[in-house]
């Protein structure tokens, strides 16, 4: 048999909270939450701030090694005025220099190593949108715009800190409705 993790369960323990509280005449919110109807990005980028580390296309690779850094973060969106990318560029892809060209990468241009087909989300496209974006594209970070521009970024950290918060919330609310205090 299968091993069911906490992911597969909510769900089901969700529902069954619901009925519950249908049955004995309670309100309840529903489980869109989870699901990931109500969480829009909008409200994870309003959560967490909306920073977005930049860097130049024409500035060293060694600027890039001191601005992930100093901002600590693992991606630049690489952009020359701002709100309209460019490309990105993570650490994985100055090591990924490192491996291909050698140490003498430091001294090429961001240009050269940026990722120039950047996969973005819209703002208002709801949280389950980051989790398929990032697991068909197998990336760390999503950009995100509105209206075309650049407003913001979620990295797969930032995922994992809504989805504890999230499993925690929900666990929270069983807790208190098994005992009553809801």
């Amino acid at each position: 048999m299968a091993r069911m993790t906490i992911e597969d369960c909510l769900p089901v323990v969700a529902k069954g909270f619901e009925l519950a509280a249908k049955a004995c005449g309670r309100k309840t919110r529903s489980n869109d939450m989870m699901k990931g109807r109500a969480m829009t990005v909008r409200r994870l980028i309003d959560g967490k701030g909306n920073f977005v580390s930049i860097i130049d296309p024409d500035v060293k690779v060694q600027d890039v090694m001191d601005q992930l850094e100093r901002d600590e973060v693992s991606a630049l969106v690489v952009s020359r005025d701002k709100r309209t990318m460019l490309g990105i560029i993570s650490a994985g892809d100055v090591v990924r220099g490192l491996n291909r060209i050698g140490p003498e990468v430091v001294e090429r241009c961001v240009r050269d190593l940026m990722t120039t087909q950047v996969v973005c989300c819209d703002i208002g496209e709801p949280i389950n949108k980051i989790y398929e974006l990032m697991d068909a594209h197998q990336i760390r970070h999503v950009p995100i715009t509105e209206n075309g521009e650049l407003c913001g970024i979620i990295s797969i950290l930032d995922v994992v800190k809504y989805r504890l918060a999230e499993i925690e919330a929900e666990a929270e609310a069983l807790k208190d409705y098994v005992a009553g205090r809801t």
